[in-house]
């Protein structure tokens, strides 16, 4: 399937533009994810959308942000030998690791609710607090990256820079 990498108007088509516009897109489907956790009584149609919109991001586009990262950004920016930057990459790895098994269940509950949108009242303990943590998670997670692996990756020479978009690109089937 292919995704989309999408750029932010003032962001560029270097990678660390792409990375910030994934980061953008993270945010809105999280937001969206902690309005339909909240949302008990919203119309089945609408807990439908919302869970194929969710499905559709944290099952799709969102694995390959993951992969860019570590496959992509981690190791390039491990060979620069920056010993403060390498710590700050492992915990960004651990988070990773704690992300995927809570996309991972939060996906097979909004599995249910696009099958059976009238359960979402009956599936708010596997919904609701999930979700928070995603959300506590990611807002770290992207705090972290914005602040110090973004900033790490513009400072790399031009043909890393490159080959990390073709990478992206590649993932996407662009």
């Amino acid at each position: 399937m292919l995704v989309s990498l999408g750029l932010h108007p003032d962001r560029g088509d270097g990678p660390d533009g792409l990375l910030l516009a994934c980061h953008d897109r993270i945010r809105t489907f999280t937001s969206m994810a902690a309005r339909l956790a909240a949302g008990g009584d919203a119309p089945p149609d609408r807990v439908r959308d919302a869970a194929e919109r969710l499905l559709r991001y944290f099952r799709d586009a969102f694995p390959l942000h993951h992969d860019d990262e570590e496959e992509s950004v981690m190791p390039r920016l491990r060979a620069t030998g920056d010993a403060a930057l390498a710590g700050t990459l492992e915990v960004l790895s651990a988070q990773h690791g704690e992300l995927v098994p809570l996309v991972e269940s939060l996906v097979e509950t909004w599995k249910e609710l696009k099958e059976r949108p009238g359960d979402l009242a009956a599936l708010t303990d596997r919904l609701v607090p999930p979700t928070a943590r995603l959300a506590e998670v990611l807002a770290a997670h992207l705090e972290i990256e914005e602040s110090v692996m973004i900033p790490a990756v513009s400072r790399l020479p031009a043909g890393e820079r490159e080959a990390i978009g073709r990478e992206m690109r590649a993932r996407r089937g662009a």
